[in-house]
Order: C-alpha cells, then sequence, then structure tokens
C-alpha cells in the first residue's frame, strides 16, 4: 500500500511538474508569437495607418484648397460687380458730361472760325478806309 501511495505521490508530483513544464513551453510560444506580433505585424500596421492618415490629410489639404480657392474668386465676383453698380451713376455722369464737352467743344471751334472769318471781313472793310 505505502508503494501504491508512493507511485500515486509521484505520478501527481510528475503530472504537476509536467504540467507547469508545458504551461512554460506554451507560454513561452504565445510569449514569442507576441514577439513576432509585435516586432512584424505592429510596425507594418502602424506604416499602414500614418499612409492613410498622410492620404487623408492630402485630401482633406485639397479640398480645403480648393473650396478657399471657389470661395475667394466667388467673393472677388461680387465685390467686382458691387463696385461696378457703385460707380455706374457717376459713369453715367462723366459720359454725358464729356459728350456735352465735345458738343461745346465743337461749338467753339465754329464760332473761332466764324470770328475768324468776321475778323477778315472787318479787316478787309476797314482797309481801303485806311488808304484814303
Amino acid at each position: 500500500a505505502a508503494v501504491e501511495v508512493g507511485a500515486i505521490g509521484l505520478g501527481a508530483i510528475l503530472v504537476a511538474v509536467l504540467h507547469t513544464t508545458l504551461l512554460d513551453v506554451t507560454g513561452l510560444l504565445s510569449a514569442g508569437a507576441l514577439a513576432a506580433l509585435g516586432f512584424y505585424v505592429l510596425p507594418y500596421r502602424k506604416n499602414r495607418l500614418k499612409q492613410q492618415l498622410r492620404e487623408g490629410i492630402n485630401s482633406l489639404r485639397d479640398q480645403l484648397n480648393e473650396s478657399i480657392t471657389r470661395q475667394f474668386e466667388h467673393e472677388l465676383s461680387e465685390s467686382m460687380q458691387r463696385m461696378r453698380e457703385a460707380v455706374a451713376p457717376y459713369t453715367r455722369f462723366v459720359r454725358v458730361e464729356r459728350e456735352k464737352l465735345e458738343r461745346v467743344s465743337g461749338e467753339m471751334d465754329a464760332v473761332r472760325t466764324e470770328l475768324a472769318a468776321l475778323r477778315g471781313a472787318v479787316a478787309k472793310a476797314l482797309a481801303p478806309q485806311a488808304g484814303r
């Protein structure tokens, strides 16, 4: 009976030791797999995520650039239109005044021509009297 108890005890000790050793081997394999994951998969995933982030940022930058350019051109166009509308009455006034000045200038040229002709006629008319 003592031999049986010793054999059972020895079997229990062997099972405990082998079980612990098996757990240690499994633990080491798991640790090795995690280390491989850490050394290969995680940097790969990190680089892929960084690339995706770069692409997303570039896409947003392009969209923002396009949006700002479109908004700027729209605002510029509206500002130019408001300026044209604000200046339009003055433009019309200047155009009307220029037309008046051109008409008056033409009339003055005609009067100058007529005055020169009259002066010439008066000079002719007075010239024979001066000789008498």
